[in-house]
């Protein structure tokens, strides 16, 4: 558990970026100690937070003596992901058919 505590900000930074979040690495460990960073949108900002938080939930989560990983264990750590988000709680699922090039047609459950 230790070594996933430390390595906490790599595992927000690599998340960060496949959401195209343009922090650099030095940015979101300053973002993470406390420190506001400069020059960058607040829901970039933002995002970092949220997956901290979700993060400290999954630790929190796995220090109890009996982990059960079910629905609402999830739909509680992604709710800190997806605070922001139109599918925030819920499960979200693509429904789509695919028309030359473009991905059409989603909807939440």
């Amino acid at each position: 558990m230790w070594m996933a505590k430390k390595m906490l900000p790599e595992y927000v930074f690599d998340t960060t970026q496949l959401e195209g979040n343009p922090m650099t690495f030095p940015e979101v460990q300053t973002l993470l100690d406390g420190i506001t960073v400069g020059g960058h949108r607040i829901s970039d900002a933002q995002q970092v937070l949220n997956l901290k938080e979700a993060w400290q939930k999954a630790f929190s989560y796995a220090n109890k003596s009996t982990l059960i990983i079910d629905k609402s264990l999830y739909l509680n750590v992604h709710s800190s992901v997806a605070k922001e988000k139109l599918w925030n709680g819920a499960f979200y699922v693509w429904i789509g058919w695919h028309c030359g090039n473009n991905f059409l047609c989603c909807s939440w459950c």
